[in-house]
This record gives C-alpha cells, sequence and structure tokens, in this order.
C-alpha cells in the first residue's frame, strides 16, 4: 500500500487507536512502527497515550531510534526489539537470501490480556500453544539471534513480561494477525477454565 508520509501518519495513529480500542495495549505503553523508506521509520512516541495520538505525535527515526528531526529520540532498551525485527528481515552481507524469510516493513509490540495470561500460565516453556494450532515462540527478549530468527521465521514472537512482538510487510496484516492471535489465545484459555 503506498501512502504519502501525512497518510502513514495518520493510518499509524489510527492502529494505535485500534489496538488501544481493542485492549490490545493500554495507556502509552507498546509501540507501532512503520519503515517510510530504508532506514526511516514512523513511531508512536513513549509516553503518548495511543488512544489520543496525531500525527503530528509520531516519531521519525533512524535504525537507532534517533530522531531524525531534532526532537526526542526512542530510549535504546525500548527500540531494540523493532530494530531487531527490521534487521531480522534483512539477510547478512554476503548471506544468500531465503525466500522463507518474513518481509518487515511494519511492526507491533502489545501487550494483549489473553496472550499476557498465557505467557504467564506458560513461563519457562519454549512455545506458547494458542487455541486454534498456531504456536508462538515463548523468548526472554535478551538473546538477539534467536529473536532475530523467530522474527525471520516466524513473523512474531511472545516475549515474557514484555508483550508480543509481531512484524511484517504490512500494518493492516498485522492488525489482523494479533487479533487473530488474542482470539485463539482467548479460546486456549477458554478451554483450560473448561477442564
Amino acid at each position: 500500500m503506498m501512502m504519502d508520509e501525512l497518510a502513514l501518519r495518520e493510518y499509524v495513529c489510527q492502529a494505535a487507536y485500534q489496538l488501544w480500542l481493542r485492549g490490545l495495549l493500554v495507556g502509552d505503553g507498546g509501540m507501532v512502527t512503520v519503515e517510510t523508506h530504508r532506514h526511516r521509520y514512523l513511531a508512536t512516541p513513549p509516553g503518548t497515550r495511543r488512544s489520543t495520538l496525531r500525527a503530528a505525535d509520531l516519531l521519525c527515526v533512524d535504525v537507532g531510534g534517533l530522531d531524525v528531526e531534532g526532537g526526542s529520540s526512542i530510549e535504546p532498551g525500548v527500540w531494540r526489539l523493532h530494530r531487531l525485527a527490521y534487521q531480522a528481515a534483512r539477510p547478512e552481507v554476503g548471506a544468500e537470501p531465503s525466500s522463507n524469510r518474513v518481509e518487515v516493513h511494519a511492526t507491533l509490540l502489545v501487550t494483549p490480556m489473553n496472550l499476557m495470561a498465557l505467557m504467564r500460565l506458560n513461563a519457562g516453556a519454549a512455545e506458547l500453544a494458542l487455541g486454534d494450532g498456531a504456536v508462538l515462540p515463548l523468548l526472554d527478549g535478551q538473546d538477539e539471534r534467536v529473536l532475530q530468527r523467530a522474527v525471520a521465521e516466524r513473523g512474531a514472537a511472545a516475549l515474557a513480561v514484555m508483550g508480543v512482538l509481531v512484524a511484517g510487510a504490512d500494518l493492516t496484516a498485522l492488525l489482523n494477525r494479533i487479533e487473530g492471535l488474542e482470539h485463539a489465545a482467548g479460546i486456549e484459555l477458554a478451554c483450560r477454565r473448561g477442564h
């Protein structure tokens, strides 16, 4: 989907609002990012409620999370997961490109209630099994290579305590994916309560 930057900014704000409305993130938590062009990204700013974002509120950052317009930058620990997702989509110099590699032009870090509950119930496990047969890797988020492999191969990872990182080519597809994962997690939790 080709959009000019203002339309893309408005779409990111709309996406953040939809995520907030559905309880997939709260307050000023989580982050939505989209790549505007190679090594330039629009990102929801820390400290700003996701329910009231305006296009002008978004940050335009480089691969290091530094605001290219001279304003506030994103704290490196907060930006790290998104940076790793974008880097996972690009093969290392000299490496053979893989047709299985997920194309990443957008990322979401969200804290959906059902998925977060399943993560707590499965603490210490390597995977998170969902009600529809989907499986997400359950990671601590510290090992960058493991996280990058999960994003490159599956486009998503459950990160203990931090939330769920979803990455892909299109923001609309990511919204659909996280809603589907949260729905499947709700089914899994309902089945567990029934036993």
